[in-house]
């Protein structure tokens, strides 16, 4: 459910209020993909970002960005993200990570694996803001979850290795990629769910269902 409408995983917009179906985009419009096995593969939907500009912003797989018209559903602008930034072997995008609609900006924010991203949705053109990956290892980040909450960019991560699970939690300025504060745990190395700003405290829990609260400053 996103403001007045209800989406369905194969895009169809139905009203709130009765269920009466409002229009659908067909993704067959786009064919197949092919993943890196070489199987061609039908597109889905991986995440439904939000309405701005009467846009219905869409992440499909193999890193597809449309918008639509949220009217009509017609086919307004489409990006193609992997195609400009998944490039690099082992310097991937990824899926589950959560795109962030930042209406103040007119931008979407998209914090993922070891990159920061933005999309102009004016333009709708994406800027890469920062690498976290093309550093000395003591300097790479990969990133787990996010969440945008007041202008500001919350996360789980891991930073200085490769492999393991994300055991840092913090913030980040979304327009630079500078990280602000960051606090790495001694007790659990499981951060996979988002973190959550609510009344000037930060929350995130652990995959052992232990409840950590940070006071910012």
């Amino acid at each position: 459910i996103i403001d007045n409408y209800i989406f369905t995983e194969d895009i169809t917009c139905r009203n709130i209020i009765n269920g009466e179906i409002l229009w659908h985009f067909d993704l067959s419009e786009f064919g197949k993909w092919k993943n890196f096995e070489n199987y061609h593969k039908d597109y889905k939907v991986e995440q439904f970002v939000g309405i701005a500009n009467n846009c219905l912003y869409v992440l499909l797989s193999n890193f597809k960005l449309i918008a639509l018209d949220v009217e009509n559903g017609q086919l307004v602008h489409q990006l193609n993200l992997g195609e400009q930034f998944a490039l690099e072997d082992r310097n991937w995008l990824s899926n589950s990570s959560k795109m962030h609609l930042d209406e103040v900006n007119n931008r979407i924010i998209w914090l993922t694996s070891a990159t920061l991203l933005h999309i102009d949705l004016a333009t709708f053109k994406a800027n890469l803001i920062k690498d976290y990956f093309n550093v000395p290892l003591e300097n790479l980040w990969r990133f787990k979850r996010s969440n945008f909450q007041e202008q500001q960019l919350l996360f789980t991560a891991q930073n200085g290795r490769e492999g393991g699970d994300p055991d840092i939690v913090g913030l980040m300025n979304p327009d630079t990629g500078e990280i602000l504060w960051q606090y790495k745990m001694t007790e659990t190395q499981s951060l996979f769910e988002e973190p959550h700003l609510i009344n000037n405290k930060l929350y995130v829990r652990s995959l052992d269902e232990i409840l950590y609260i940070f006071e910012k400053e």
